[in-house]
């Protein structure tokens, strides 16, 4: 079994308190369609943060309960744009360069609200 290091594992703290926070915020329903069925994600995906940011993945508004269905429907354009929608209505969550700058490099205009 390989040693995880110590950024590593700070990495996966920080994701498990912020899952934690996320399930409870959305009382472990589907954010879209409301199932209990859900696994926690990140909106805007790990893999688009720079080294340096992060730690800005695993913030709340960053992350959601979603169900498997659900969860299909959000790798588009228009889907982005329905799941930021609903939490901009939901918890009042902008994504704009002020707001939300890590996220600025991954989504389009459409996508962002003001």
């Amino acid at each position: 079994m390989r040693a995880i290091s110590a950024r590593r594992r700070a990495e996966l703290i920080r994701r498990r308190e912020a899952v934690m926070l996320v399930a409870a915020r959305d009382q472990g329903r589907c954010v879209l369609c409301g199932s209990p069925d859900v696994e926690c994600h990140e909106c805007i995906p790990r893999s688009a943060f720079g080294s340096k940011t992060k730690d800005a993945c695993y913030q709340e508004r960053n992350m959601i309960c979603i169900c498997q269905e659900c969860h299909g429907k959000v790798h588009n354009p228009a889907g982005r744009r329905m799941l930021f929608g609903r939490l901009a209505e939901r918890y009042g969550y902008v994504y704009n360069a002020i707001e939300t700058p890590w996220a600025m490099e991954y989504l389009t205009e459409e996508e962002m609200n003001a």
